[in-house]
């Protein structure tokens, strides 16, 4: 099974970032570095796993890093600081833009075939914490 957003909604990640209203849901924080140093401007992406193992839309939640590689979900559909506890399958981006289109610079076993996933505790947690490694 494959999970994976095109490369607008990705692009469009930052527009997360901002305040939201809290509905539900708990807070959920992390870095992300890569070969230990933190990675800026990187997206992540949770997508949220149905009891039956597929996507469930109804728990995507996104943010980007900033310069120390911290980042704070924000949910797709509100942009609460907030998401649904449970399991998770997640990516990471960094998009470079070039005269010839778009390049990830990420691997892809981080982003477009990746296998990262992660579960979000009932209480939330400060530490969903990624280290990519660039080989």
């Amino acid at each position: 099974m494959r999970y994976s957003l095109s490369f607008a909604a990705i692009l469009s990640l930052p527009l997360f970032v901002g305040c939201g209203k809290s509905a539900g849901g708990v807070p959920v924080s992390g870095r992300i570095t890569r070969d230990g140093q933190p990675l800026a401007n990187a997206q992540i992406v949770f997508q949220g796993v149905g009891a039956d193992g597929k996507p469930d839309a109804d728990k995507e939640a996104g943010g980007e890093t900033d310069d120390k590689g911290q980042y704070t979900l924000l949910r797709a559909k509100d942009q609460a600081k907030a998401v649904a506890p449970g399991d998770y399958h997640v990516e990471i981006h960094v998009i470079e833009r070039t005269p010839d289109g778009i390049r990830e610079l990420v691997p892809p076993q981080y982003s477009t075939n990746s296998q990262l996933k992660f579960t979000v505790p009932p209480g939330g947690t400060k530490d969903a914490n990624f280290d990519v490694k660039s080989k």
